[in-house]
């Protein structure tokens, strides 16, 4: 499984100036309608408000992983965001998060769906990662980064 499975580089937003979960959830869903055909914005942003009412994905850490699986869709997509400004993504530990990933998955591709969220969520514990991501100078270097990222915690 490649990072590029699942994660379009110009899905990688360098400069993402949401402010709010609602701004992010909408530019975020946005974005993967914009490289995904035939995904439905407003069927999946009812999805991830439903899950945001399970409890926060803004997993504390400066870190938000909303996630969910959408009828129709017809791919895993990843959308991931970085937010120098920081998003009020009402976290469990009350901070602001920085670092964005949006998971899409179809309905039937539950396996798959949560080993690319295991991963995600196992690369940006890491402090050193997370800094990197943070100072990096573009999506591109974004990019390689996580590609390195991704094949360590294969």
């Amino acid at each position: 499984m490649s990072l590029g499975d699942y994660l379009l580089r110009e899905n990688i937003l360098a400069d993402f100036s949401a402010r709010n979960k609602e701004e992010a959830l909408a530019s975020l869903v946005g974005q993967a309608c914009l490289n995904c055909p035939g995904l439905d914005k407003p069927k999946a942003l009812e999805v991830l408000r439903q899950r945001e009412t399970l409890g926060s994905t803004g997993i504390g850490d400066g870190l938000a992983i909303p996630h969910g699986k959408v009828e129709g869709c017809p791919r895993i997509v990843v959308i991931l965001a970085r937010s120098r400004a920081g998003c009020d993504f009402n976290s469990v530990d009350g901070r602001e998060c920085r670092i964005l990933c949006l998971l899409l998955a179809p309905p039937e591709a539950a396996g798959t769906y949560l080993n690319v969220l295991g991963r995600f969520a196992r690369i940006f514990r890491s402090e050193e990662l997370k800094e990197s991501f943070m100072a990096a100078a573009s999506a591109k270097d974004i990019w390689n980064m996580l590609e390195t990222a991704w094949n360590e915690h294969a």
